[in-house]
């Protein structure tokens, strides 16, 4: 199961519910809505193989995919006394933590692109103090570009629901707090789309 998300929704399904290696490199990240509208527009035609890391003045990583996709990085911290990686819950530390970034991400994309399977992409949007929450506008986008590709797609929010113009994709309309961490949504997700997600005949 290729799950692909915007926040760490993606990671949080595939390791506590799915129990499954991390099928890509799109883990513990957070993705903004124009690098996320290229991705799904075009998943199938972008070389993977064509990255570049970059940080930013506070030492936070991004990888970014064919000068097109940027991948934030947000639970992979540099930390200068770290000698050796050290992980905190889901937050990796280390003094050359470009490297692990680095090294993760070939990993993972090695791994998608040999399995071929197609993605299951999860919008999580609730959170008002990070800057992945996207617009009405913008969910509207990405379920017009994933009903024209024929991709599977999950998205959760607090406000809207298209179902009614777009019945192949599932909606989650949360009563959690913006305040809330992406693991209790992750399981509100995965329990109400348990069949969805697992069907790879979709």
């Amino acid at each position: 199961m290729n799950i692909i998300s915007n926040t760490c929704l993606g990671a949080f399904i595939q390791r506590d519910w799915l129990k499954q290696q991390y099928k890509n490199p799109f883990c513990w990240n957070v993705i903004d809505f124009k690098s996320m509208q290229y991705l799904i527009t075009n998943f199938e035609a972008i070389n993977y193989d064509n990255f570049e890391i970059q940080k930013d003045k506070n030492w936070n990583f991004s990888i970014i995919i064919d000068n097109a996709v940027q991948i934030q990085y947000v639970h992979y911290k540099f930390k200068p006394e770290c000698k050796i990686i050290k992980t905190h819950g889901v937050d990796v530390y280390w003094n050359k933590i470009w490297q692990y970034i680095v090294e993760k991400y070939e990993e993972r994309t090695k791994r998608m692109l040999e399995s071929n399977n197609k993605p299951l992409f999860i919008i999580g949007s609730i959170h008002n103090w990070q800057d992945h929450v996207y617009s009405e506008d913008e969910i509207l986008k990405i379920c017009e570009i994933c009903t024209t590709k024929g991709y599977k797609c999950i998205i959760s929010n607090r406000n809207f629901d298209f179902s009614n113009k777009y019945p192949n994709i599932k909606f989650n309309i949360t009563q959690l707090s913006p305040s809330t961490c992406n693991n209790p949504l992750a399981k509100e997700i995965y329990l109400r789309f348990k069949e969805y997600i697992n069907d790879t005949t979709l």
